[in-house]
């Protein structure tokens, strides 16, 4: 893909690749490397393998049933690249002293030379309950009613350290909340179907038909459960 002053840019999809292998270093805040950094885990992954793996991975027992979502394909499902983030995306960061996370000065000055306007303060995803596959740090930003995201993508072990340079997104659909999502499915359960999402209260399933609407799931051994993200409009 060539930008407009025919330079190789990278797709949405190659710019998150880069991002989730990126090499973001071994922190002091680290215990020790017996479970691995997220940027080592993915280090040897391609994209095919990315677009492999489930939306929403499931783990149920007795003791309950909980659910992953992938940041692979919730971010591209999410995101998109113009222009103005491909102009941000190529500014070297050799240095973090910009005004916002991941960032350095020419960046900054790229924002405002540019129009972007912050919008309330960034965001950590580890200070919310969430069942993302890794940590995202992120900031709003608008530029002619339009909605970007400055984002991170967390590739170490403890939340304190280990993010990537900042990257600017543009939000797929003008007024989405950026990460808000639905997970939604069935449960086999012998010769019974059970619509199941987690749009009651984000981060767990509930039945979802018009009998038990709300109710929560509870895992029996047998249940087969299938999930998946909703479809953004």
């Amino acid at each position: 893909m060539k930008d407009l002053k025919g330079k190789t840019t990278k797709t949405t999809e190659q710019t998150i690749y880069t991002m989730m292998t990126e090499n973001t270093g071994k922190a002091l805040c680290d215990s020790g490397d017996a479970y691995g950094r997220n940027w080592q885990k993915n280090q040897n992954k391609t994209i095919d393998d990315f677009n492999r793996q489930p939306e929403v991975s499931i783990d149920a027992d007795e003791y309950g049933v909980c659910f992953t979502v992938n940041i692979w394909h919730l971010l591209n499902n999410q995101l998109e690249l113009d222009d103005l983030c491909h102009e941000f995306n190529s500014i070297e960061c050799d240095v973090w002293n910009g005004e916002y996370y991941g960032t350095n000065t020419d960046m900054c000055l790229f924002l405002d030379d540019n129009g972007f306007i912050a919008k309330g303060d960034a965001i950590n995803t580890y200070n919310y309950d969430n069942n993302l596959s890794q940590i995202l740090q992120f900031q709003y930003f608008e530029r002619d009613d339009e909605q970007y995201v400055l984002l991170q993508v967390h590739g170490g072990c403890d939340a304190r350290g280990g993010y990537t340079d900042a990257k600017l997104f543009k939000l797929a659909i003008d007024n989405m909340y950026f990460l808000m999502h639905d997970v939604y499915g069935d449960v086999k359960r012998g010769d019974i179907h059970i619509n199941v999402s987690s749009m009651y209260d984000g981060v767990s399933l509930s039945i979802d038909d018009d009998d038990c609407s709300g109710e929560p799931y509870e895992w029996q051994k047998g249940d087969i459960i299938n999930l998946e993200l909703s479809e953004i409009c």
